[in-house]
């Protein structure tokens, strides 16, 4: 009797041995709800941008985002992708200068992953000034300029005619006019005054 417990118990801890090797495969009774549980595989998720990572466009010109799109894969079937539905928030605004992140979100079976794209809305073109200038005007020696008018416009911020900077030569011949818009562009123009006299001299005769 004791020889066959020893026996029992020796053919036990073998048959435990071997199912903890994975040797042999327990069966579970028919109609059993207690199935063997095994270890879920481990899931990789990854986002990928179409494009670049960081983008400047100049203002006024049109953005249009590349998207991105999103796969999973168990950890050891790398070559294995699923697609997944990507989600994107994308502020860019064209009209307004300014950096802005567009985001990219993704979650499959409780894994989530984002990635960010940063978009640069930026102005890099100098203003433009207009001089008023009649082709008959002129302007009497030794006298002061009379100024004719001049506009200054910016395609961001419009009208800066009042920023206009205008600096008078010392000897008066040359007047320089120059402005900067809100991004540090500037632009400069010169005018050439012409001296001039038109007036023909009076004679005076005197006596008969």
């Amino acid at each position: 009797m004791r020889k066959s417990l020893v026996i029992w118990i020796l053919v036990a801890v073998v048959v435990v041995a071997l199912l903890a090797a994975g040797l042999i495969i327990w069966n579970s009774p028919k109609g059993s709800t207690n199935p063997p549980i095994q270890s879920p595989k481990e899931i990789v998720l990854n986002i990928t941008m179409v494009g670049e990572e960081n983008i400047t466009i100049e203002f006024g010109d049109s953005y249009t985002d590349a998207g991105a799109s999103a796969a999973w894969h168990y950890v050891d079937e790398p070559n294995v992708q699923h697609s997944v539905e990507i989600k994107c928030n994308n502020p860019v605004d064209i009209t307004k200068l300014g950096s802005y992140t567009i985001t990219y979100s993704a979650e499959y079976n409780g894994v989530q992953q984002k990635a960010t794209r940063t978009v640069s809305v930026v102005d890099t073109t100098a203003p433009a000034i207009e001089l008023v200038s009649n082709p008959d005007s002129y302007t009497l020696p030794n006298q002061a300029y009379q100024e004719e008018g001049f506009k200054a416009t910016d395609n961001y911020d419009g009208d800066i005619t009042n920023q206009v900077q205008r600096i008078v030569s010392e000897d008066g011949m040359a007047i320089t006019y120059r402005v900067s818009d809100s991004s540090g562009n500037t632009a400069e123009v010169i005018r050439e005054v012409v001296f001039d006299d038109r007036t023909a001299p009076t004679l005076t005769l005197k006596g008969e």
